[in-house]
């Protein structure tokens, strides 16, 4: 267990001190920068499959969102906050790395349960 947890302290610092070095670059030297997060987050871009497995192997958190550019070949997106990282996934990586219980009707769970949620204040109001 603790070897794992080494594992993830060093991967957080390594992200973090490359997010800043980016950061750093693009002021100083004018560098393009490396994150290409449309989102906002600030997180770096990585391959889905190999974010899931890392994700696995450290126990932590994976979120599932559909995307809003509808995108046909890659219509989700794999989130691993802990990591300040994102992947682009297509719905035979999800399946195959067993994350389709992260979607309820095509949608990411959470959203389909704030929906709901919306759904249930609005019978209540009414009721």
């Amino acid at each position: 267990m603790e070897e794992k947890a080494i594992e993830l302290e060093t991967l957080q610092k390594d992200i973090n001190t490359m997010l800043e070095l980016n950061r750093r670059l693009i002021i100083g030297a004018g560098m393009c920068d490396i994150v290409h997060d449309t989102a906002g987050r600030n997180y770096l871009q990585a391959d889905s499959t190999k974010l899931i497995s890392t994700a696995k192997k450290l126990n932590l958190g994976i979120k599932v969102n559909e995307r809003k550019i509808k995108d046909s070949d890659y219509p989700y997106e794999i989130v691993v906050p802990v990591l300040k990282m994102f992947g682009l996934a297509t719905k035979k990586t999800l399946i195959y790395h067993d994350l389709t219980h992260e979607l309820y009707n095509g949608k990411p769970k959470a959203e389909r349960i704030a929906e709901l949620e919306e759904e249930i204040k609005l019978l209540r109001e009414v009721g």
